[in-house]
């Protein structure tokens, strides 16, 4: 649930911007119906922080204890496109660049997120395979 709340609050910030087209897919093949990714349609990353960038806060993970990596919107999203069905035109979209993981469904407790290149191109990572 801990993406939800995150992408629930972030759609709050712009329920009164008509001009932003905010849209979260639900998976439609597993019986929860999470939701699977989430983009703002019809505009590409730089038209959308242009605008509106004072209405998105940062992206704050803990991991462990103490570790809070904090990561600023305009890099926590990547430019895309989505076709329209019904008459197949491509159009701009700006999308969330990480997303839920399983466990946040079935074991709420472990709130795990899969963060992927948003963390790694943005934080020096350390592997220990000893430990």
């Amino acid at each position: 649930m801990v993406f939800e709340n995150m992408v629930g609050a972030m759609a709050e910030k712009f329920r009164n911007e008509t001009a932003v087209d905010f849209v979260c897919v639900r998976d439609k093949n597993r019986q929860s119906g999470f939701i699977n990714n989430c983009y703002f349609n019809n505009t590409d990353c730089d038209t959308l922080f242009g605008k509106h960038g004072h209405l998105f806060d940062e992206f704050k993970f803990q991991m462990g204890d103490n570790s809070v990596f904090a990561i600023k919107a305009p890099v926590a999203f990547r430019n895309s496109n989505n076709t329209v069905e019904t008459s197949g035109l491509h159009v701009p979209s700006c999308g969330l660049g990480f997303r839920h993981h399983k466990d946040d469904y079935q074991n709420p407790k472990r709130a795990r997120y899969l963060l992927g290149n948003v963390l790694l191109k943005n934080f020096y990572s350390v592997y220990d395979y000893d430990q």
